[in-house]
């Protein structure tokens, strides 16, 4: 798992009852960011080598966002891994500066519970927000998520206070996202995915005959970003951010590959490979759903890039393009703004949705 926070401080915290005499358990952050388990939260202290399945460790040592209440609130995601006396949690999302964490330890380890705090690192400049993807002017009626992505690290917890939707008359939008009780940053907690509430967006559903698709087509909307709104070192972004946009009809067709236009680079030179897609595409997905491979079944090695309005995607070779025949791959999971995959379109009944699909779509080219 790689993090890439630039620096977290070692972090110890209070030891638990020792289980023996020779026992003494520690619990700590690991703060290294060149140890492979960056990130993670390490349990050490047993005499003896451990074997355990993940299951038992799901069990004994819980970690959550928030404190529990009881024992049915569930901890967060992640993975367990046992190396010889020590087992380390590796949370499924990145560890948030500013975050602090509660941590329930349960038999057959001693009933105890612990806070850890991930310390925030400061820097003096004014967060602001940089860009708001999609960045095109119009959105599908049934948008799925979008992003705000800021120049600095944010503060974990107060993203569904700090932006709002309102109608074209300042009249707020009832409940238009979906709050998870998890916010979803990338790694260095710059970027945030905010998704408009699923279940109000996909046909037949509960909250959508009850409360209506959070978006309508052909109005205008105004998504506004709080000015108080704090950076991980407690700055604020000091004024309202603001993006207008309006809404074109629903979008229910899944993306085909192979309508795609592609401007082919020649042989020898470092021109980018270029896909047209005809229409806008996930930013986030974008970046990471397409690989290149040469002849000999090798990732080409990279710079990957979004073109105006997500509508496009270049592909900058480190080394010279070599006459013969390179390999497009496109991840099952690629989106348009509608979160329509490869695989199917999201508000396809679950009939459809039946067929095994591919790991991934393919596309050959040959570079002259």
């Amino acid at each position: 798992m790689k993090i890439r926070i630039r620096s977290l401080a070692f972090l110890l915290l209070l030891p638990l009852p020792a289980l023996s005499q020779s026992d003494q358990i520690q619990i700590r952050l690991v703060g290294d960011p060149e140890d492979p388990h960056f990130g993670s939260i390490l349990l050490t202290g047993f005499d003896t080598v451990i074997t355990a399945k993940d299951i038992e460790w799901k069990a004994a040592f819980r970690v959550y966002y928030r404190a529990p209440e009881s024992d049915g609130d569930l901890p967060m995601l992640g993975k367990y891994q046992v190396s010889g006396q020590s087992v380390f949690y590796i949370p499924s999302f990145p560890l948030v500066q500013g975050k602090v964490y509660h941590i329930r330890l349960s038999s057959p380890l001693p009933e105890s519970g612990f806070e850890v705090s991930v310390p925030v690192l400061t820097t003096p400049e004014t967060p602001v927000v940089e860009q708001i993807y999609p960045t095109a002017g119009q959105w599908p009626a049934n948008q799925l998520k979008f992003y705000i992505v800021f120049s600095r690290p944010m503060r974990y917890g107060q993203a569904m206070d700090h932006i709002r939707l309102e109608e074209e008359n300042g009249l707020p939008v009832e409940a238009p996202f979906l709050d998870l009780g998890q916010e979803l940053w990338d790694p260095d907690q710059r970027r945030l995915t905010v998704w408009f509430d699923p279940g109000r967006i996909k046909s037949l559903l509960i909250p959508n005959l009850e409360k209506g698709p959070p978006l309508l087509p052909d109005k205008k909307y105004r998504l506004v970003i709080s000015k108080d709104w704090q950076a991980a070192d407690g700055r604020t972004l000091g004024e309202d951010m603001v993006r207008e946009f309006k809404t074109g009809k629903k979008d229910t067709d899944k993306p085909l590959p192979g309508d795609w236009s592609l401007n082919l680079p020649k042989a020898h030179t470092t021109t980018p490979l270029k896909i047209r897609f005809g229409y806008a595409m996930d930013y986030a997905m974008l970046l990471d759903g397409i690989a290149v491979y040469d002849q000999n079944g090798h990732l080409a090695e990279g710079r990957v890039e979004a073109g105006p309005e997500e509508r496009t995607w270049l592909f900058y070779p480190e080394s010279p393009w070599q006459p013969g025949t390179y390999s497009l791959r496109f991840s099952a999971d690629l989106e348009d703004l509608a979160g329509n995959n490869l695989d199917r379109a999201f508000d396809a009944p679950p009939s459809e949705n039946q067929i095994t699909p591919p790991a991934f779509y393919e596309r050959t080219i040959q570079v002259k």
